[in-house]
């Protein structure tokens, strides 16, 4: 894969080193969706479309780009359906210092108006017993 699909590239990052990256950025994790089964389903639809056009591929790239990467699409699909690789979702946010709730008040400048996370994340009935208890 390093050499022939994805030169340079590294898929073996770990969903701790993930998390860890986007913790160090600043940004809060909100839910994590383990995505592999849907992702090997979408790699066997994409496998499927390569074979059948196999002939329009190998005329604009050659048979053994092709070889390559009928391979690579086999091989995604079956470690992903059996667990050996996968895919995550991550849903987040970027926390800003100019949250209504900060506890440095004093980053704030004039000109922005601070975010209410609890309207951002919760429903109008909980943001307002939320507002209660400021």
């Amino acid at each position: 894969m390093n050499k022939y699909i994805f030169p340079g590239a590294d898929a073996s990052c770990s969903l701790s080193w993930d998390c860890e990256q986007l913790d160090r950025a600043g940004f809060e994790i909100h839910s994590v969706e383990n995505c592999g089964t849907h992702y090997g389903l979408t790699i066997l639809t994409w496998y499927h479309n390569w074979v059948a056009n196999k002939s329009k591929v190998v005329a604009k790239y050659g048979e053994k780009n092709w070889r390559n990467w009928a391979i690579f699409l086999a091989w995604s699909h079956i470690i992903a359906m059996q667990a050996s690789s996968t895919v995550y979702m991550i849903t987040c946010t970027k926390n800003f210092a100019y949250d209504k709730r900060s506890r440095y008040p004093s980053m704030l400048k004039k000109e922005e108006a601070p975010i209410d996370r609890a309207k951002l994340f919760i429903d109008k009935n909980r943001s307002m017993q939320s507002r209660k208890l400021e």
